[in-house]
């Protein structure tokens, strides 16, 4: 219909307008990173040939004069190299405590990687009461739990829908005047979470958040048209929910 047709037109606007204004996506640079590494590296490297060194003296003169040099040389390299390791662990920690005022939900990934057990599913039970370990049957298990919450459009009954006591304004007061403004979608744009996943529209959260103004007449226009004709683009209700499961 044209509701489908407008929605579209929207989708395919923003998303090249985006792409028009959107600077390159750069990959992030690890390139200090690598230097650090490189840094740490290069003086394990150094301290394992003065070792090497150490040890081939005491094997054919223990009274070398230089042995005690190269120790005193050895034991400040140790030094060096912790303190590297500490000031790039504290680099880190700081890049990760401003990433995370940005994004709070870093957090758990940043923690995750510091993480000593790693956490798995254990055995579940079947239909059959039976432990299992298989993955592709506890993948089917959690599956089949998930689509319990869910009911079937299919078999859905409208009339004892409409009947059930949980509507609060019930048969016999149905919807006649409803309407909203541009301002309350404006307000319903700005509690959009930025960092939720993209929909299936392609549109990311941060796009609808950062654009609230420019698409609140658009988004008004197409909802308005719907609700006054009692049709609902399809794509607007469609929701895609795939528990995958985790390897071990």
């Amino acid at each position: 219909g044209e509701s489908e047709q407008y929605l579209e037109l929207i989708k395919l606007t923003v998303l090249q307008i985006t792409l028009l204004h959107s600077p390159c996506c750069k990959a992030p640079s690890d390139h200090l990173q690598r230097r650090n590494n490189n840094v740490v590296t290069a003086m394990k490297r150094k301290r394992r040939k003065l070792n090497a060194r150490i040890c081939a003296l005491q094997e054919k003169n223990p009274q070398s004069r230089n042995i005690p040099k190269l120790t005193e040389e050895v034991n400040l390299l140790v030094y060096n190299i912790q303190s590297e390791i500490t000031n790039n662990l504290s680099r880190r920690e700081e890049k990760a405590v401003a990433t995370i005022r940005r994004n709070p939900k870093y957090f758990f990934s940043y923690a995750k990687r510091f993480q000593k057990t790693k956490s798995t599913i254990p055995v579940l039970r079947n239909a059959s009461n039976e432990l299992t370990s298989d993955p592709k049957s506890k993948a089917e298990i959690l599956q089949t739990q998930y689509q319990k919450v869910f009911s079937d459009p299919a078999k859905a009954d409208i009339s004892a829908c409409l009947q059930s006591n949980g509507l609060p304004q019930g048969i016999s007061t149905p919807f006649i005047d409803f309407s909203f403004s541009k301002e309350d979608i404006i307000s319903a744009l700005q509690e959009l979470d930025t960092y939720s996943a993209c929909p299936d529209d392609d549109v990311p959260a941060r796009i609808l958040t950062s654009c609230k103004d420019e698409l609140a007449v658009p988004l008004h226009i197409l909802w308005s048209d719907s609700l006054a004709n009692g049709f609902i683009p399809p794509v607007l209700k469609a929701q895609f929910i795939t528990p995958v499961y985790k390897k071990d």
